[in-house]
């Protein structure tokens, strides 16, 4: 990557990233349509990898989004660089809206754990370090207030439960990222989570 100009906000993952609400909703809503129980038990066989797969590629792109942040912030402490197209700059951010896909994603560990136990009569529990993850990602989201005054590294603030990634191992997450971002393969940043977290 070429930081001459600046930094971009968002470094490619989102053209890779999925909609868990958007997908969790349409399952909620053919669901809601089926009466008898082992038709609904059947269906939601056939829901449950496919969630728990949009949910990974959801918490991996959050996760992508903090190593950035972290990376940024280690990698330019000294000579801070701009921010390049940042779409919340400047804006006013509902706070509904700021945390809506994070708090649904955070809310259906508890519904496929339930929904699981229902259909199945034994509860499916999802790892915990997603959910660690979601929940400093939130921290992260409500420290930078929606990112409207985050025009340079200087910027961003990061929560405490990330860790600094020191600088020689600052190119090995680069490399990652932009494997990644070759790949389309949002869940390959857990190789590096360890990094920052």
């Amino acid at each position: 990557m070429n930081f001459e100009k600046g930094v971009l906000f968002d470094p490619g993952y989102s053209k890779f990233a999925i909609s868990f609400s958007q997908n969790a909703l349409s399952a909620e809503e053919i669901m809601s349509q089926i009466k008898a129980f082992h038709q609904k038990r059947f269906q939601y066989k056939m829901f449950l990898p496919k969630l728990i797969n949009i949910m990974h590629n959801s918490v991996s792109f959050y996760l992508g989004c903090l190593l950035w942040a972290d990376y940024l912030v280690c990698k330019f402490v000294d000579e801070p660089k701009n921010i390049l197209n940042n779409p919340y700059a400047g804006k006013i951010i509902d706070e509904k809206e700021l945390f809506y896909e994070v708090d649904f994603i955070l809310s259906y560990f508890d519904k496929i754990r339930k929904d699981s136990q229902y259909y199945f009569g034994k509860p499916h529990n999802l790892p915990d370090e997603w959910y660690q993850i979601l929940l400093i990602y939130k921290k992260f989201l409500e420290l930078n207030a929606g990112f409207s005054n985050v025009l340079s590294t200087k910027d961003i603030k990061l929560p405490d439960e990330l860790k600094k990634i020191p600088e020689n191992d600052s190119d090995r997450v680069l490399l990652q990222i932009e494997s990644v971002l070759a790949s389309g393969k949002l869940e390959d940043l857990f190789v590096v989570k360890d990094f920052c977290l």
